[in-house]
């Protein structure tokens, strides 16, 4: 029963593929050539400081929500023992507040990339 379903599903998806390629190739070059002088803020120099500076953000929140993670299961797994108790909860605490800072400089990055990348 479990092959014939991601057997089915592997048919559905290559048709999807292929319908997708039979239309990039229909539209594809009129398309690059509309787009030939376009704006792209990627290859700015403020576009590509944000990108960085996005992708390093994001990391570093995941490490975050991962270190939550962390001390909740040392909580949990504790069994009584409240020197493992107050660790799980000092790693929870301390990565909430991680996370708020990140939240507030990713924050901080888009607005001023907003104000000061318009140009």
């Amino acid at each position: 029963m479990l092959s014939a379903i991601s057997g089915l599903s592997a048919l559905v998806l290559a048709r999807t593929v292929q319908a997708g390629a039979n239309l990039s190739d229909a539209f594809g070059s009129t398309l690059d050539k509309a787009a030939g002088n376009s704006y792209n803020p990627a290859t700015t120099f403020t576009g590509t400081l944000s990108g960085v500076i996005y992708i390093i953000l994001s990391l570093i929140g995941t490490l975050f929500i991962l270190l939550l993670i962390y001390g909740g299961v040392n909580w949990m797994m504790a069994g009584g023992n409240e020197k493992n108790v107050e660790k799980g909860k000092e790693t929870i605490k301390e990565a909430i507040i991680g996370l708020i800072v990140v939240i507030g400089a990713y924050a901080m990055t888009y607005f001023f990339v907003k104000i000061f990348g318009t140009n």
